[in-house]
């Protein structure tokens, strides 16, 4: 947005859609925000009402890719959603490595598979070295864990 390029935001595990981020950037004008998930996907009793959420979130990214107004794609928290095999990772990397050359994507979240960070430009790896939801069990505080 400060290089004045349109950003695609897709929150792939948004639940409420009351984010910090939404809040933020969901109101400027070179921003298109979208919230998908539950905010936590794991139960497997809800895997086919969530797996079709997640596929919608990449529909919107695919229209994204397709959009030549777009510079830069952010996936929030797609890694975990690749990880629990709701959406497919040959078909994401497939995808992915057929956009056009100007396109920028950020893909986050812990469990990364190996062949996307094959395909990155720059990977990161984050780890907790002291983390209030683990040990104590403190509840979440705004403005440092959300």
């Amino acid at each position: 947005i400060a290089h004045h390029m349109k950003v695609g935001v897709v929150q792939f595990i948004g639940g409420s859609g009351h984010s910090a981020e939404l809040r933020t950037l969901g109101q400027h004008p070179l921003c298109a925000f979208h919230v998908f998930g539950s905010g936590c996907m794991w139960n497997r009793e809800h895997y086919q009402q969530d797996k079709a959420q997640m596929v919608a979130a990449w529909m919107v990214v695919k229209d994204m890719m397709n959009d030549p107004a777009y510079g830069l794609i952010i996936c929030d928290e797609i890694n975990p959603v690749i990880h629990h095999q709701y959406l497919n990772l040959d078909t994401l990397t497939r995808e992915l490595t057929q956009r056009r050359p100007d396109l920028h994507m950020v893909l986050t979240g812990r469990n990364a598979p190996f062949e996307l960070l094959d395909l990155a430009d720059l990977a990161t790896d984050m780890q907790a070295i002291r983390h209030p939801f683990s040990g104590k069990k403190l509840p979440p505080q705004a403005g440092v864990d959300y």
